[in-house]
């Protein structure tokens, strides 16, 4: 199988998508997908950034499906907020035909260029029949806001439109479900309170949801004290085979469906799937569709154990019976190609998708409540997502971050909404690097100055690894030269681009050059492009280093990657910023060129072979004095009597969760219980040192933190595995999020604050409320020490999770 060449773009930024998506698109499907089972799948996904400061109606787009010669296009059902909000990101599915004869198009088969059409298609007939879709609500006499009237729609369409794309897993064809969509809300039972309230208008409804892979919503401790029946109202197994492939569940279903992919099960399915299968879980997920098939990539409850059986049971697992009644569950179980890869190309849709999901479900759990308890009340919710990646810009900008930011802020306008996050486990794992000024070195004044990367590639890793380096404001592109050199001596060069179009919202590849190894064979690619908001990154794509590949593609060279970051000799002592501060401001910026490798390991369910690469630095100090790992960065400034004269380009600070780093998130890190430290894997926000003990903290940091490890001897924490009685431990930041999560909700359901109160508290994700909660001040340590609120945050969550 020979590979083609793609020449490099022009100098303005081509708006399709980002470099991820285009070496995935072309080199990497080749390499990755097969090992992942979807390269014959014609299903792909997407999120759609409207560019230009577009909002769209999300009452306007409920149901949509697009199809044309070449195209289907299909929506999930989206949370509208009652017909008040207006999105900016638009998670979609496409299916890709050829021609007439509306054959599929499997994924392996599409090049880069192909999203033209698509770009082309969303350009013209989605506005048009979002603009339509206005008209026609105007006209049946019902009321439309400003924002959603047949005017606002036509502006909108005089505008120049352009979509900013994010291509994501395709979806395996076994659980897709081409029925039309139509939402319904199933009778979900509730009975009236089980311990009344005195009176009915301090009744509350707290909603705890979860975002994961592996939920086992059949398990005991998700069921009523009594057992009788779930209580989880809905879940959405995203990965779950569909009805036309699985004879239990079209017998069950009717001529709609109300996801685009896998099966939902609302609470009626769960309890009768419990009556008809009792305590025989092996029989009841095969019957969900659940189960791995031969042949088949593993599902994650075809085990004994999963990620979000015991993030969920650390969630929700054994509610009291004095509120089980109201606090209820709702789950969205991802696939398991979410937890295959970690690089950040594959699982946006699904997550965005989940999220629109839960947020609409809650609101159909709140008017069910108030319906059978005569009360008028609003859900609260908390949601836990305990997924992340390593790249990115880390600052909330990221795309996914931005699109759960927005509809967070939403529904905190009228009900309190809470997201909790892993901080990350990659503290020591030698994946970030930061370049300041001081690591450009130059023999004469006038010469270009070079600071030098060095990127170990592990040899027999199976999937492809990444490199992203992000400039600073201060310092454009054009006035840095990238050189990548392999192993065997090859080089890769390429120089910034000056951009004559300023605007943030200008954004896509600018330039890209394929790597090539021994004897001009293309190995990887390097990529310019431009971020939302107008952050550049020059960004490394490398094959796998693994021998057996498909038939005729060439492996990446394991060992030492030598990257050379260049000033240009006009620019060269011109970057004052980078030294610490931006000049004449007393306001820290984020300083410096921020370089992160993607986490890529495997998680032993997608066997795909991954090995972590990882950044080697001679000038950092690996290990303390006592022997153990060293928890600080080798630079002068935060320990001068240990670290004099180091400049180690090599951060542990500035690893934290790339997801987790917008505005509206609580981040949770983790401790050892025996210590009152925090667990060595746990990942912090950057900090920048400009000299003795002066040091400044940038983006977002560590909110709480909570047990993860008993002690040395005993790691991790016990939870549920996928069948009732089996229990695990788990070591990581995931299983400290979900407690944090849990302990909020039963603040929020205990709380008495007035709508006001919530508002107000909302932009601090409801510190005053977490402050409630049985937890311990962090005490005054000195800065980066693993006791820190630099590593802990400002408290430390003392009741710990018993299953």
């Amino acid at each position: 199988m020979s590979l083609q060449t793609t020449p490099g773009s022009a100098a303005e930024p081509d708006f399709l998508a980002g470099p991820f998506e285009k070496w995935m698109l072309e080199y990497g499907k080749y390499y990755d997908l097969p090992a992942l089972r979807m390269q014959d799948s014609p299903y792909r996904t997407h999120v759609a950034e409207a560019l230009n400061g577009s909002l769209v109606p999300a009452s306007l787009m409920d149901g949509l499906c697009l199809k044309d010669k070449n195209t289907i296009v299909r929506l999930p059902a989206l949370w509208t907020d009652s017909g008040r909000y207006q999105l900016s990101f638009i998670p979609f599915v496409c299916q890709g035909l050829q021609g007439r004869s509306n054959k599929q198009v499997s994924f392996k088969d599409y090049s880069f260029g192909d999203l033209v059409d698509l770009d082309e298609f969303f350009g013209k007939k989605f506005w048009m029949e979002i603009a339509e879709r206005a008209r026609t609500k105007s006209n049946s006499g019902n009321k439309v806001s400003p924002s959603t009237s047949a005017k606002s729609l036509d502006n909108l369409l005089s505008k120049k439109q352009q979509l900013f794309f994010r291509l994501n897993y395709p979806i395996d064809p076994s659980t897709y479900d081409d029925r039309p969509i139509a939402w319904h809300v199933p009778d979900l039972g509730f009975r009236k309170l089980a311990s009344p309230v005195p009176n009915a208008k301090d009744a509350s409804l707290v909603i705890t949801a979860i975002i994961d892979d592996g939920i086992p919503f059949a398990h005991t401790n998700f069921r009523t004290v009594d057992n009788a029946r779930t209580r989880v109202d809905f879940c959405w197994a995203q990965g779950a085979t569909t009805p036309v492939r699985n004879e239990l569940a079209e017998s069950r279903s009717g001529k709609t469906t109300t996801v685009p992919f896998g099966r939902e099960y609302a609470a009626p399915d769960i309890n009768e799937l419990l009556q008809q299968y009792k305590e025989d879980e092996d029989a009841l997920y095969g019957a969900a569709g659940l189960l791995s098939e031969p042949g088949a990539p593993l599902k994650p409850l075809s085990r004994m154990q999963s990620h979000g059986a015991h993030v969920l049971d650390a969630l929700s697992g054994n509610w009291p019976l004095a509120s089980e009644e109201q606090c209820r569950i709702i789950a969205v179980d991802l696939p398991s190609s979410a937890s295959w890869d970690a690089s950040g190309f594959g699982t946006d849709m699904f997550v965005l998708s989940a999220m629109h999901y839960i947020f609409k479900r809650a609101d159909d759990i709140e008017k069910a409540f108030n319906n059978a308890n005569g009360t008028n009340v609003r859900a609260r919710l908390v949601v836990n997502l305990s997924y992340g990646f390593t790249g990115g810009p880390h600052d909330g900008s990221s795309l996914i971050e931005a699109a759960l930011h927005e509809m967070i802020e939403q529904r905190r306008r009228s009900a309190p909404t809470a997201l909790t996050m892993p901080s990350g486990n990659t503290f020591l794992e030698n994946l970030h690097s930061v370049v300041m000024d001081k690591h450009f070195a130059a023999t004469d004044k006038n010469a270009d100055r070079e600071a030098t990367l060095r990127w170990k590639l592990a040899p027999d890793d199976r999937t492809s690894s990444f490199l992203e380096i992000w400039l600073p404001p201060e310092l454009p592109s054009s006035n840095i030269e990238i050189t990548v050199e392999s192993p065997t001596g090859s080089k890769c060069r390429m120089r910034g681009k000056k951009h004559n179009d300023k605007s943030p919202t200008c954004t896509g590849i600018c330039d890209q050059k394929d790597i090539l190894a021994s004897a001009g064979i293309k190995v990887g690619r390097l990529t310019l492009d431009r971020y939302r908001r107008g952050k550049e990154r020059f960004m490394i794509a490398l094959a796998p280093t693994a021998a057996c590949l498909p038939q005729g593609l060439p492996a990446a060279p394991s060992g030492n990657w030598i990257v050379r970051l260049k000033k240009m000799s006009a620019n060269a002592n011109a970057i004052g910023p980078m030294n610490g501060r931006a000049k004449n401001s007393s306001r820290v910026k984020d300083v410096g060129i921020d370089c992160y490798i993607q986490h890529d390991i495997s998680y032993g369910q997608g066997n795909t072979g991954a090995r972590q690469s990882y950044f080697v630095d001679d000038q950092d100090i690996p290990y303390n004095r006592q022997g153990g790992f060293n928890q600080v960065d080798s630079v002068e400034g935060l320990r001068p009597d240990r670290n004099r004269g180091r400049k180690a380009k090599l951060r542990r600070f500035g690893s934290i969760n790339g997801m987790a780093t917008a505005p509206s998130t609580i981040v949770v890190g983790g401790y050892v219980e025996a210590t009152a430290k925090a667990s060595v894997y746990s990942s912090a926000r950057a900090l920048r040192y400009r000299g003795p003990y002066s040091i400044d903290r940038l983006g977002k940091g560590v909110d709480i933190s909570a047990v993860t490890e008993r002690s040395q001897w005993h790691p991790g924490i016990i939870g549920a595995g996928t069948r009732s009685g089996i229990t695990v431990a788990l070591r990581g930041t995931s299983s400290a999020a979900p407690q944090v999560a849990r302990q909020l909700a039963k603040a929020m359901l205990d709380s008495t604050w007035t709508a006001l109160d919530w508002r107000q508290n909302a932009d601090v994700n409801y510190r005053d409320l977490l402050k409630s909660i049985e937890m311990t001040e962090v005490a005054d340590r000195p800065t980066a020490h693993p006791a820190s609120e630099d590593r802990l945050g400002a408290y430390v969550l003392r009741e710990t999770f018993q299953t």
